[in-house]
C-alpha cells in the first residue's frame, strides 16, 4: 500500500515530483504481508511511502529517483540512491557513528585489500588496534559454546584430525559456497564478536585513539561503534590475484569468498576516507599518517 499525504517537508517535493517518483517506483513495491524477505524502505528515504518492501526483482527508474531526491543533501542522495539499487537491506551508515570523545577508526576493506598491513602499521606507530578476525578465531577455539555449534551442525565434515579443533578450511569451503550457511555461521559470531568489541573498548577506555579493523563492519552493522571509517581500497583484479595468491584457491574459490562481502564501491561510498593500496607496496603509509595527524571535523 503506497500513500501520499499531501505534504512533505522533509523532502521539498512538489506533488508532481511525488507522484512522478511513484510512477517510477511501483512496479518495484509489494504490501509488506506479500513479501516477506526484502528490505523494508526506511523512512529518511522516503516519509511518503509505509507498508512496502523492495522488490529485489525490479528497479526504480533513476532519474525519477535522483529528480525526487534533488534538494536532498548530496551524501544522502548517494546513499540513499545505493539503498534502493544494491541487493541487500542498507542501514544508511553515514548516519550511525560513535559520538564520544575518544577517536575511533573503524579500519575495513574488501577481502585480500591490505586491511591487516595497514593495521599492523598502526599498531608500530603506538595504537591500540581491536581486530575482529581475532576475536572470531577465538570465538570457534575449542570447547567454546559456538565450536560446539558448529561441530553440531556440520558434524565430521568439519572436525580436525587432531582432535576438538575445528577444520576451519573445511569450514569455510562450506559457508562460503551456501549464503545460508554462512548467515547460520555469522549469526553466531557476530553477537560474540560484538560482545568483546565492547570489553575490549571499555579496556582502552583512556586511549586517545582506537582503531578497530573490522572486515564486515558495514555488514555487520558495526560502524556505530566508530567515529570514522577509513576503507583500504585496491581493484577487483589486484584483489582477486592476492587472494588467490595468499589462500592458495581457485578462481572460482577466490570469487566466491569476493562476493560475499559487499563490492567495494559500495562500502566506498560509505567510507570517511579511502586508502590505496593499488600501486607500490606500502605507498599508503604517507597517507595513513596523514589521516592519523589530522583533526576529525566537529558535527
Amino acid at each position: 500500500m503506497v500513500k501520499v499525504p499531501a505534504q512533505t517537508a522533509a523532502s521539498g517535493a512538489s506533488k508532481r515530483e511525488r507522484s512522478a517518483f511513484l510512477d517510477g517506483l511501483r512496479p518495484a513495491l509489494k504490501p509488506a504481508a506479500l513479501k516477506p524477505v526484502g528490505a523494508v524502505i526506511p523512512p529518511e528515504i522516503g516519509d511518503q511511502i509505509t507498508g512496502c518492501v523492495i522488490d529485489q526483482d525490479a528497479r526504480p527508474t533513476g532519474a525519477l529517483f535522483l529528480r525526487f531526491l534533488g534538494r536532498h543533501r548530496s551524501a544522502l542522495k548517494k546513499t540513499a540512491r545505493s539503498y534502493f539499487y544494491g541487493t541487500k537491506p542498507f542501514p544508511l551508515s553515514q548516519r550511525q557513528r560513535w559520538k564520544g570523545r575518544q577517536r575511533r577508526i573503524g579500519l575495513t576493506g574488501g577481502i585480500a585489500s591490505g586491511k591487516s598491513s595497514v593495521g599492523h602499521f598502526l599498531e608500530r606507530e603506538g595504537i591500540a588496534v581491536l581486530d575482529a578476525d581475532l576475536y572470531a578465531h577465538e570465538a570457534l577455539a575449542p570447547g567454546t559454546p559456538a565450536a560446539r555449534a558448529v561441530l553440531g551442525r556440520y558434524g565430521e565434515k568439519v572436525q580436525s584430525q587432531l582432535g576438538q579443533d575445528l577444520n576451519r578450511a573445511a569450514l569455510g569451503a562450506i559457508v562460503f559456497s551456501d549464503p545460508q550457511e554462512r548467515t547460520w555461521l555469522e549469526a553466531q559470531l557476530h553477537p560474540l564478536v560484538r560482545q568483546r568489541f565492547d570489553q575490549e573498548l571499555q579496556t582502552h577506555v583512556g586511549e586517545r585513539v582506537v582503531v578497530l579493523m573490522i572486515p564486515l563492519l558495514f555488514e555487520a552493522g558495526l560502524e556505530s561503534l566508530c567515529s570514522e571509517v577509513w576503507l583500504v581500497h585496491c581493484s577487483p583484479t589486484q584483489q582477486k590475484q592476492r587472494l588467490m595468491t595468499r589462500n592458495r584457491l581457485s578462481p572460482e574459490e577466490a570469487e566466491q569468498r569476493i562476493r560475499a562481502q559487499w563490492p567495494m564501491d559500495r562500502k566506498t561510498e560509505l567510507a570517511d576516507c579511502v586508502i590505496k593500496n593499488g600501486g607500490v607496496p606500502r605507498s599508503w603509509t604517507s597517507q595513513v599518517r596523514e589521516l592519523l595527524s589530522a583533526t576529525p571535523p566537529l558535527d
